[in-house]
C-alpha cells in the first residue's frame, strides 16, 4: 500500500528519478492530464497520471571547470567600442586580432585554481556574460564562458540534454538583456 491512498491517490511533486527506469520514459512521454496504462504492481493495479511538469536543479551536481576569457585593452573608450560587438567567447578572438594593443587570455580551470583578480568577478556572471573594469593601464574586459559541470550520479541522456537546453535559454536571454540595455535610449 502507497501513502498516496490516504491523500485520495494524489503524491505531491516526485523526482523522475525515483522511479524506475521503464517507468520514467512512460512518464517523460507523456503531458499533463495523461493516464498511464493500467499497470500490475505487487498487491495490486496502479494508474499513474501525470499532474504537472517543471524543472529544477541537480542537487549533486558539482562545477568541475570554469572557461574564461580576459582581454586587456589599452583604455575604458576601446573597451565600451568592443563590448557591443561580442556575443561569445569566441567573438573576443577578432578584436585580438584586429588590434596588436590587445591582449587576449582564454583558460578552462577548476573552480580553486582561478585567479584572485578574476574570481571574485565572474563568481556572480552567468556565462555568456562580459564585463569591462578600469585599470591602470587601459581596461579589462572579462567574459564567463562556460560553467563545466560533473555529471551527477543517474544522469540520463534526456536529463543532460534538458540542462543544455536550459543552460542555452539562459544564455540567450541574458543576450537578448543586454543587447536592449546596449540599445535603450535613456533620457
Amino acid at each position: 500500500m502507497t501513502t498516496s491512498r490516504a491523500n485520495g491517490g494524489q503524491m505531491d511533486w516526485v523526482p523522475l528519478a525515483n522511479f524506475p527506469p521503464g517507468l520514467q520514459n512512460v512518464l517523460s512521454a507523456m503531458s499533463p492530464g495523461q493516464v498511464t496504462a493500467p499497470l500490475g504492481i505487487e498487491g495490486g493495479v496502479a494508474l499513474l497520471q501525470v499532474r504537472g511538469l517543471r524543472e529544477g536543479r541537480i542537487a549533486n551536481a558539482s562545477v568541475a571547470s570554469v572557461e574564461y576569457a580576459v582581454m586587456q585593452v589599452p583604455s575604458v573608450a576601446a573597451a565600451e567600442r568592443i563590448l557591443p560587438t561580442v556575443a561569445t567567447c569566441d567573438d573576443l578572438y577578432t578584436h585580438n586580432l584586429q588590434n596588436a594593443d590587445v591582449t587576449l587570455t582564454r583558460q578552462s580551470v577548476a573552480p580553486a585554481q582561478v585567479p584572485a583578480e578574476v574570481a571574485p568577478v565572474i563568481s556572480t556572471m552567468n556565462p555568456g556574460n562580459i564585463i569591462a573594469t578600469p585599470t591602470a593601464n587601459g581596461a579589462t574586459i572579462t567574459m564567463l564562458c562556460a560553467r563545466n559541470i560533473t555529471p551527477p550520479q543517474g544522469l540520463t541522456r534526456e536529463l543532460a540534454s534538458n540542462l543544455v537546453r536550459g543552460e542555452r535559454l539562459e544564455s540567450r536571454g541574458d543576450r537578448i538583456i543586454a543587447e536592449l540595455r546596449a540599445n535603450a535610449v535613456i533620457r
